[in-house]
């Protein structure tokens, strides 16, 4: 009996299934208490430090690939803002790989250009895609979600937010992927 997979949903599935593994070993490894340290402090540990980095650009590949898909889908490719502000973003989240907390300026100014860049990028597609209400609405919603949990980031409150904010980047980015 063979499972069968919808070839589809099966990229943001593994990179879901490979970031919760990914994680769950790190933190673990470290005994890194999520409550009172962010996601970052993975990147700087002699153990994980090459695993959680290639993760963290692995996963910024996949975003960049299912953005490009999507504005293809919904017809925006051609939305040059748009696009660019969407690539900023990842190149912040690639940024946060390379640059780790042991160069807080410039680990936090790529911090801003991921946490910040990419819901305004979300609720800027909501905006444009307003023919196709389902998409827009949870477009707008899980960008203004984005932006909660961002802000979370600026208080401190660790790494939760981080988890909550990729969760959403999951769900949005599979959900414009399943829409027909």
């Amino acid at each position: 009996m063979s499972i069968k997979t919808n070839k589809k949903k099966f990229p943001s599935f593994l990179s879901l299934l490979i970031m919760t593994i990914i994680v769950t070993y790190c933190v673990k490894k470290l005994k890194l208490n999520i409550l009172k340290y962010p996601l970052s402090k993975i990147g700087i540990h002699d153990e994980t430090y090459l695993l959680w980095n290639s993760t963290v650009v692995f996963l910024a590949g996949i975003i960049v690939f299912d953005t490009i898909n999507n504005l293809k889908k919904f017809e925006l490719i051609k939305q040059k803002l748009l696009l660019t502000l969407f690539l900023l973003s990842c190149s912040g989240l690639v940024g946060l790989s390379l640059f780790t907390l042991d160069y807080p300026f410039i680990h936090n100014t790529f911090s801003f250009l991921f946490f910040f860049l990419y819901p305004i990028s979300i609720l800027i597609f909501g905006i444009k895609t307003k023919k196709h209400f389902r998409i827009s609405i949870i477009s707008k919603v899980i960008s203004v979600l984005m932006i909660i949990t961002s802000t979370w980031l600026v208080l401190n409150i660790q790494s939760i937010p981080e988890i909550i904010f990729i969760l959403l980047c999951f769900y949005w980015n599979t959900n414009l992927r399943y829409y027909q």
